[in-house]
């Protein structure tokens, strides 16, 4: 059954549910599935974000953002206890799990031409040019690859590592078939796999070349095979490797992606990519996370979470990372730093006039001001506030200078001209300032 005909059959069931907002709600699990926050953001709980935690159904409690990707929108709806007040408090937590996230087409998947397909060509832009397998195909080639899997001959060795090892996450992201173990997929019944809701082509096909990548690694294979120059060029061996029990699954996937990305950008010498080259060797797994993280997240109790930290550990953790990171600039990337600080006296100065000038163009541009937020935090910048409002577009080393330099040009009362703040304070939008001069 189509997409389609499941959200017409399941709105008569539920005549209360709007079907424009589950198939909205879909697109954003797909969006969200896809972007670089996946990874980061896959194992929290979502009930936190509702506006009344308390009141959320105890079906959808216990479920982590990946869990929301991995059922969709329909399976979540179809319960009982899931209302419209429910799909709208998701639709606005997923947005805002989007905010910000560069635009990009969706890796969505090409229909399995079987019986049992669940997903509509309607609703399909593919950007991976995956090979088209027909339902007999893809059950023939996974179960092939079953069969040389429990053949392997240290297979109770590595049976218990998960598929996501092995998966290549710029293909599609599959948090079900990610979370397997290589014992889990001998074990499994393919033919009940291909029913899944949301296995397609792509992921068919990504899951394949996961396996083959273990079989790569297998004592047979490698009798076999001749170190090839050109892999030694496009891997490099990861020097993040030893990672503490308390790092998710999916946030080792981050950080080997995170590492081997750096590949990407060559022999560029720009500050961001010395940096993001030297990340590794610098700074621990753990230690990379805790100041990333609370970048991404802006919520102390969220990493810590997160890295199963207390409160203490955490600030320690950051404590020595930003040190370490502070040592790496004052050593590599002196001018830069100096750069910086010269801007960073004032009341505020915009994070693109910061950044930019140091980042490689049309090259993952979100992870890259991602980074340069982590550094600027490391060297004691943070947003400028007005009256309790936090500019988080602009970095200062005086949070306060701004409030003064306003509060010090109004007029007796408490007024001011927009030909002043514009003039004075060129780098903040005057309308914004005006407001919030209007709203005191």
């Amino acid at each position: 059954m189509s997409f389609e005909e499941e959200l017409k059959r399941l709105t008569e069931e539920k005549p209360e549910l709007d079907s424009e907002k589950i198939s909205h709600l879909q697109e954003l699990l797909d969006a969200f599935c896809q972007c670089h926050r996946f990874g980061l953001m896959g194992t929290v709980h979502l009930a936190r974000f509702f506006d009344a935690p308390d009141e959320v159904p105890l079906v959808l409690t216990s479920l982590t953002a990946a869990n929301f990707v991995e059922q969709g929108s329909l399976e979540i709806v179809s319960h009982k206890e899931v209302l419209p007040e429910h799909v709208d408090q998701l639709i606005y937590i997923f947005e805002g799990l989007l905010e910000g996230v560069e635009e990009a087409s969706p890796q969505s998947e090409e229909l399995i031409t079987s019986p049992v397909g669940v997903q509509s060509e309607d609703r399909e832009r593919p950007t991976y040019q995956a090979p088209v397998y027909g339902s007999i195909e893809a059950e023939r080639k996974l179960h092939e690859a079953q069969s040389t899997l429990v053949s392997l001959s240290h297979f109770s060795q590595i049976k218990k590592q998960k598929i996501g090892l092995y998966w290549d996450h710029s293909i599609i992201r599959a948090p079900f078939l990610e979370d397997l173990s290589l014992e889990d997929f001998a074990e499994i019944q393919i033919e009940h796999l291909l029913k899944k809701k949301n296995v397609g082509n792509v992921k068919i096909h990504a899951l394949l070349m996961a396996l083959d990548r273990v079989f790569e690694g297998s004592p047979e294979q490698q009798e076999l095979q001749v170190d090839s120059p050109l892999k030694r060029v496009t891997q490099a061996d990861p020097v993040w490797k030893n990672f503490s029990p308390s790092i998710p699954q999916s946030l080792r996937g981050f950080l080997a992606d995170f590492e081997q990305s750096a590949l990407a950008f060559g022999e560029s010498d720009r500050p961001i990519v010395k940096l993001w080259k030297a990340l590794p060797s610098l700074l621990a797994p753990q230690e990379f996370l805790a100041l990333w993280l609370a970048q991404e997240h802006g919520s102390q109790e969220l990493v810590q979470e997160q890295l199963s930290l207390n409160a203490q550990e955490y600030e320690t953790l950051c404590r020595q990372a930003n040190e370490k990171l502070c040592d790496y600039l004052e050593e590599h990337l002196a001018f830069q730093r100096k750069t910086w600080e010269e801007q960073l006296r004032g009341p505020g100065a915009s994070e693109s006039s910061l950044l930019l000038p140091y980042l490689v163009h049309g090259e993952q541009q979100e992870l890259q001001r991602l980074l340069g937020r982590v550094t600027l935090f490391a060297i004691g910048a943070r947003h400028p506030s007005f009256r309790e409002h936090e500019f988080k577009k602009h970095w200062t080393f005086a949070p306060d200078a701004l409030s003064f330099a306003v509060e010090s040009i109004l007029d007796g009362e408490g007024q001011i001209e927009r030909k002043k703040l514009e003039v004075l304070l060129p780098q903040f939008c005057a309308d914004e300032l005006l407001q919030l001069i209007k709203d005191a």
